[in-house]
């Protein structure tokens, strides 16, 4: 059995790690609110929350009078239970939505589906800045963040997902005249880094060669936001 409030932690930390923050406290906020109502009605554990908890929850707002504050409510619980699908604490068949949820479920935003992140790797050129960018995308997708990258090390490299550290070591092996600790560094040779606005630009060209839908929304947070969505889902199912 698993506590309602020991899960709400990880689903905090979670929503306040992959989505905006404004988004991340409104969600768990009402979440919040909604398990105090569970457990005011004897519903401690996550697999005693039945159909009619949810209801009385939604039943405090007037559908009819407040239609955008129930529906938020209702869209808070869904994502909720969503994600305790996705990190395997219920089987689908126990979610009280009756639904198989899809990769929305976890965000407020449509996520890249494994396909289109191979294909915008696959538009990355081969050369000195397109390799580097290549490894930022991996990097991002098993969980680094931006601000990270910049500070990476040689000696991290071998802690490396792969195929992360292949395309580091095949990176390293280029550069062996070349005697710095730092993993990133432009063609001369002098540490380089990695600039927020100037990635996400060269990201949203990639996407635009790859024909992703809505290539404008391609950033490093949405590979990071997509990576974590498959590694959640990965073991169980891929919905995409």
């Amino acid at each position: 059995m698993i506590l309602l409030r020991q899960f709400f932690e990880e689903f905090a930390d979670y929503q306040l790690q992959y989505n905006t923050r404004p988004y991340a406290r409104a969600v768990c906020r009402q979440i919040a609110e909604f398990i105090s109502g569970c457990e005011a009605n004897g519903a401690m554990c996550i697999e005693h929350v039945r159909p009619e908890h949810i209801a009385q929850f939604l039943a405090r707002i007037d559908k009819d009078a407040h239609p955008a504050a129930w529906r938020h409510r209702y869209y808070a619980v869904q994502v909720f239970f969503s994600f305790a699908v996705f990190t395997g604490r219920i089987p689908s068949e126990q979610n009280p939505f009756g639904r198989t949820p899809d990769p929305v479920a976890l965000t407020n935003k449509r996520l890249l589906s494994q396909s289109e992140f191979l294909r915008l790797l696959a538009a990355m050129p081969n050369t000195h800045l397109g390799v580097q960018d290549q490894l930022c995308a991996w990097l991002l997708w098993f969980g680094r963040r931006l601000r990270e990258l910049s500070d990476l090390r040689t000696q991290d490299v071998p802690q490396f997902p792969e195929p992360a550290r292949q395309l580091a070591l095949g990176m390293l092996a280029h550069r062996r005249h070349v005697h710095t600790a730092v993993l990133f560094l432009d063609t001369l040779g002098r540490p380089r880094h990695i600039h927020g606005q100037k990635f996400n630009r060269r990201l949203q060209k990639y996407a635009q060669v790859a024909e992703i839908p809505e290539p404008e929304r391609v950033t490093a947070k949405l590979l990071r936001q997509s990576g974590a969505y498959h590694q959640f889902c990965a073991p169980r199912r891929d919905t995409q």
